[in-house]
């Protein structure tokens, strides 16, 4: 069994069904993401595609200093709070 299919055997086994389907909303973000990216020729580390999943999955906007890594993402709303007027 993949690392892949281990991670969503887990996830299946936990709590409730709000809590499944955002973790596997989650889950397929990062999957997508990653196949983007790495197809780009733009690859960012493991985390911070977790973090970018995880954002873009709720429709939030991630709050970073670290622009370089995260401008490249679609579909990513992003802020640097440190660099705004």
């Amino acid at each position: 069994m993949t690392d892949d299919m281990m991670t969503l055997r887990s996830m299946l086994e936990k709590g409730t069904d709000a809590d499944l389907l955002r973790e596997m909303i989650g889950f397929a973000a990062h999957r997508l993401m990653e196949l983007e990216v790495q197809g780009a020729g733009t690859p960012i580390g493991g985390n911070d595609m977790f973090i970018a999943a995880q954002a873009v999955a709720i429709g939030c906007t991630l709050v970073t200093d670290s622009e370089a890594e995260f401008a490249h993402v679609d579909g990513l709303l992003w802020e640097n709070w440190l660099r705004s007027g």
